[in-house]
């Protein structure tokens, strides 16, 4: 078979990869009669090997100097698979091991630079081998990281700690500026790692428990050199609940106490609980004992007084008449008005005096015989019968002038409306007939709630706030309630006269 007797053409070879066989026919010129040949074309199998560069490796603690010698090694054109190659390491120092296809430097192994030979050999020919070589340094940087334990309050937020403070590069503190630092896990995403200086933050509230962070440090430029710590927060809440203002409940017929709560920095909303009952029907005074316990176990205890009064619990009202003998239907007086904010206007009036100057609530005091005529309003609350008891005092001073009158207006309501805002006692304020005066506010146990001298309706005047009590805060709001009031004064004479009596306030 010669050049002559095979149609070939010079413009297209023969397609054929490293290491493969294919056959083919040689025919006549011309595709004339004649024999047709066959024969076979084989490519030589194409090994090669190249140089790798590795990484640099603390003798420390050791590592992977490269990871995969193969991975830019060919047979046939194409990236060698472990399985189809023997892989050797020639003459390797001390220390230096093949795990596969990966170069491994164990720890201790001496600081240098290191140039490795391998081979790799065709398993399918083993006479076919090509050698290449692994260019790595092992240093005696030595980088520790270590463990790191905090413990907060569950309100702490900000900065914890610096984890660089117990991690050393060659036996010294580590700097920021001579290693990277990373994340490698965390339990929780409120704990943050400030990877530029190192400092553990808190960024929200924790609740009471251990958390980890897991962190790497490596050498700068060098993520080989490093090494991983553990950052342990164990958050723990010592602080009991806040201690509730809880208001005296004070009522008739039954008293029922609602469950109060308050709040926690580690566990939020707390409820109360007592073993007292909730329920009282008997009147008399009690004491509930509230225990505020969090999720720590943590307590806080407040009582809470209940007073249940029966219809000859409630305080009497108070009116004075300085004359009987003016018929003045201006100066009738009613009733209704002594009567605490909100009671039932559908009872009845009576009086334990006879007197025909009572019509409906209205009482005249003309020419009604002086002294004390004692009123009792009957009315309901729910399915509890009560008594509101009021006492008009009658008297015949009538030479005084009207505007010497000392009248006390029995409630106020200090809610900023602007109408009925203080305790009003009308010509108190008329330094004429009163030169001095002092006036006294007691709560319903006796304690005082206020008192000034020269009381003049304007500015020394009782709002409804405490000033000087012993037992709450001065400067805070009183609630609705029936006040006792005394009133010390001199008159136009000079004489010192005293009067008492009850004030309602109502919110």
């Amino acid at each position: 078979m010669t050049e002559n007797s095979i149609l070939y053409s010079n413009s297209e070879g023969f397609p054929l990869f490293a290491g493969s066989t294919i056959n083919y026919f040689a025919v006549p010129m011309n595709l004339g009669a004649g024999c047709y040949y066959p024969f076979s074309l084989t490519k030589c199998t194409e090994l090669i090997a190249n140089n790798d560069i590795g990484n640099t490796i603390s003798s420390n603690i050791g590592g992977t100097a490269y990871n995969n010698i193969l991975v830019n090694d060919t047979l046939n054109g194409f990236e060698i698979l472990p399985l189809q190659v023997q892989i050797t390491l020639i003459n390797p120092p001390p220390g230096i091991t093949l795990n596969n296809s990966n170069i491994l430097v164990a720890s201790g192994t001496a600081a240098g630079n290191y140039t490795l030979t391998y081979q790799i050999c065709d398993l399918t020919d083993l006479s076919r081998c090509q050698q290449a070589n692994v260019n790595f340094t092992v240093t005696d940087t030595q980088i520790v990281a270590g463990n790191n334990d905090f413990e907060i309050e569950c309100s702490s937020t900000g900065i914890v700690g610096n984890i660089l403070n117990n991690d050393t590069m060659n036996g010294s503190t580590c700097q920021p500026n001579e290693v990277d630092i990373s994340i490698v896990s965390s339990t929780n995403q409120s704990i943050q790692l400030n990877n530029l200086t190192g400092e553990i933050l808190i960024d929200g509230d924790l609740s009471s428990g251990n958390y980890l962070l897991e962190y790497k440090i490596a050498v700068k430029g060098n993520p080989t050199l490093f090494d991983v710590a553990t950052v342990s927060i164990q958050v723990v809440d010592r602080t009991p609940p806040a201690q509730p203002l809880l208001i005296d409940l004070v009522g008739y017929c039954s008293i029922i106490a609602t469950i109060p709560s308050t709040t926690d920095s580690c566990s939020g909303s707390v409820l109360g609980y007592t073993e007292d009952p909730l329920e009282y029907s008997i009147p008399g005074e009690y004491t509930i004992h509230w225990q505020f316990t969090d999720e720590s176990n943590n307590s806080s205890y407040v009582d809470q007084r209940i007073l249940l009064q029966n219809s000859e619990d409630s305080l009497p009202g108070y009116g004075y008449v300085d004359c009987n003998l003016d018929n003045d239907a201006s100066l009738n007086i009613d009733l209704n008005s002594y009567l605490p904010e909100g009671t039932n206007r559908a009872g009845n009036w009576t009086s334990s005096t006879s007197t025909p100057n009572l019509d409906g609530s209205v009482f005249s005091p003309y020419q009604a015989p002086t002294g004390n005529y004692d009123f009792q309003y009957l009315y309901n609350v729910g399915d509890c019968n009560q008594t509101a008891n009021v006492t008009i005092e009658v008297n015949n001073d009538c030479y005084v002038a009207p505007a010497c009158n000392l009248m006390v207006h029995n409630s106020f309501s200090p809610n900023n409306d602007g109408i009925n805002e203080v305790f009003f006692i009308e010509n108190i304020d008329q330094i004429n007939c009163f030169p001095k005066n002092s006036v006294e506010i007691y709560n319903r146990w006796g304690v005082l709630v206020f008192k000034i001298n020269q009381y003049d309706n304007l500015n020394r005047v009782f709002r409804g706030i405490s000033e000087g009590r012993a037992t709450l805060n001065e400067s805070e709001q009183l609630p609705t309630g029936t006040y006792y009031y005394i009133i010390k004064y001199e008159d136009e004479k000079f004489n010192s006269k005293e009067q008492v009596g009850y004030v309602y306030l109502v919110m």
